[in-house]
């Protein structure tokens, strides 16, 4: 699946979020979310949950010793998860220019998204390639790979 271009756009707190209204299924296994891929752009995850706290629950279920196919190391989350974009620093060999305006746009056919859990709704991680290179927002990941949601 893609997402829409106006999903890169900041909010008025200057955060990029979405919330999945569904069960996420995701898995431990790198393998796993790549081998339910086709041919076009996906969206994979990665997960970053904070620990427990008064405000909410961040971990998911593990749910490996119930499922059909336990070698893929399913973690279930629960619905509405928030997920917060956050861009990790690169590498010193890949140096990143700040993009202009309030999307986030790139050439480096590697760039990597990050979300996060927020302090208080539940949420995850992920990393995402949007559409095919369209000015100004593209973004390409890097094939590492650790979950993917079940619905796409």
């Amino acid at each position: 699946g893609e997402l829409p271009r106006a999903f890169w756009h900041e909010d008025k707190q200057g955060l990029i979020t979405a919330v999945d209204l569904a069960f996420m299924s995701t898995s431990r296994n790198e393998r796993t979310p790549i081998e339910y891929m086709d041919g076009a752009y996906n969206i994979l995850w990665t997960l970053h949950p904070q620990a427990q706290s008064d405000a909410a629950y961040h971990r998911g279920a593990d749910i490996s010793m119930l499922s059909q196919f336990a070698s893929e190391e399913e973690v279930l989350f629960p619905p509405c998860c928030m997920m917060i974009v956050q861009r990790p620093p690169l590498p010193p060999s890949r140096p990143y220019a700040p993009p202009a305006g309030p999307a986030i746009s790139s050439t480096d056919e590697d760039e990597q998204f990050t979300v996060s859990f927020p302090p208080g709704p539940l949420g995850l991680a992920f990393k995402s390639k949007p559409p095919p290179p369209a000015p100004p927002r593209s973004v390409c990941v890097d094939d590492v790979v650790f979950g993917s949601p079940a619905h796409l």
